[in-house]
């Protein structure tokens, strides 16, 4: 391969990745109405987190993190999800659909944060694994002390209800857990 041809595959490279990229962050308009609910379409808002939470289901969905359904809108089952995620890839744990969550997840990170970073998840991620937490419990698993997420002993509860039902033990919160956990306990979790 001669140089020149070495800097046209370079270039043609980088240039397919931003197209790629593009088209994946913003250019994705074939989207159903239908999908999109009551809420004004033509509110750019709307427009914008509409086009954000569906680009993240749709990368979550095709790396196996527990989204059945891409419909743009943050369940609760998408919120695990990001939850499962952030974990695995020792992200501050938000639970919430950003752009720079779905540049992470496009194009990795830059590094990670230390474990003492990741100790205290914000309010949202929070009191879905509190929630999570307390139907385990409920359900008779030996989940830690009620609000202690952290400990080891809430993923052992979680990696036995995994087992028990018969979904992949990961022993962390996840789209497939919440969903699970929403069918059998009547989880519901409000988040604003």
């Amino acid at each position: 391969m001669t140089r020149t041809q070495a800097f046209i595959s370079f270039f043609a490279f980088w240039t397919m990745a931003a197209i790629i990229s593009l088209n994946a962050l913003y250019m994705q308009d074939n989207i159903s109405a239908s999908l999109r609910g009551s809420v004004s379409p033509s509110s750019k808002v709307f427009r914008t987190n509409f086009k954000l939470v569906y680009a993240i289901q749709r990368e979550l969905l095709q790396r196996h993190y527990g989204i059945e359904k891409i419909s743009g809108r943050i369940t609760l089952q998408t919120r695990g999800a990001i939850m499962a995620y952030q974990s695995d890839h020792k992200l501050p744990l938000t639970a919430d659909a950003s752009e720079s969550l779905l540049q992470h997840i496009l194009f990795g990170g830059y590094g990670s944060l230390a474990d003492s970073e990741l100790m205290t998840p914000n309010k949202k991620a929070l009191k879905i694994s509190v929630s999570v937490q307390q139907s385990l419990l409920e359900m008779g698993y030996s989940a830690g002390v009620l609000g202690s997420v952290r400990h080891p002993a809430f993923g052992q509860s979680i990696k036995k209800f995994e087992k028990d039902w018969k979904i992949p033990v990961t022993g962390r919160v996840s789209g497939r857990l919440i969903k699970t956990l929403q069918r059998i306990a009547g989880l519901n979790i409000k988040i604003q």
